[in-house]
């Protein structure tokens, strides 16, 4: 599901934002910072979100909108990332679109998890909150080999000299 790429792609940046972030020369320090401060806004974000949902009851358009800012967000993180000279303006433009990416996408997480209750009913929430996670980390885990190829071959060598 959408939701599951959307999802395992953030938890593989959260994951691996050091090795990301030191390829663009940008040290662990701040690295550790810039996930930081962006988990918090995203948890901050969440709750204003929630209220506002509760009131409005527009879930679906809201995730929607959310994901295509995160995503475009992210995706201008990546170019600057790229085409910037300067460590310190790199870490500063990482910075200030990391928190915008994860501020637009935390709510996400709750909100596509009230929508699926709803979405999936008779079947219950439980079962269906619990499908979604399983989908979202085995991408992100998906996601965590493709970055690191060597150790994914590593990986799959070791598991197949066992048997």
């Amino acid at each position: 599901s959408s939701f599951a790429f959307v999802m395992g792609f953030f938890n593989f940046v959260s994951s691996c934002a050091y090795s990301i972030y030191s390829f663009y020369n940008i040290d662990q320090f701040w690295s550790n910072w810039i996930v930081t401060v962006a988990n918090i806004t995203g948890m901050l974000f969440s709750i204003a979100v929630g209220h506002y949902l509760d009131k409005y009851k527009i879930h679906k358009k809201v995730i929607i909108i959310l994901n295509i800012i995160a995503i475009v967000f992210q995706v201008l993180n990546t170019i600057f990332l790229e085409i910037m000279e300067s460590v310190s303006t790199k870490t500063l433009i990482c910075f200030i679109l990391t928190v915008l990416t994860y501020t637009a996408f935390f709510p996400v997480y709750s909100l596509s998890f009230d929508l699926v209750g709803e979405l999936t009913y008779p079947v219950g929430e439980t079962t269906s909150v619990g499908i979604m996670m399983i989908s979202s980390q085995i991408s992100g885990i998906i996601f965590v080999f493709i970055n690191d190829i060597d150790s994914f071959c590593r990986f799959f060598n070791d598991v197949f000299e066992g048997l």
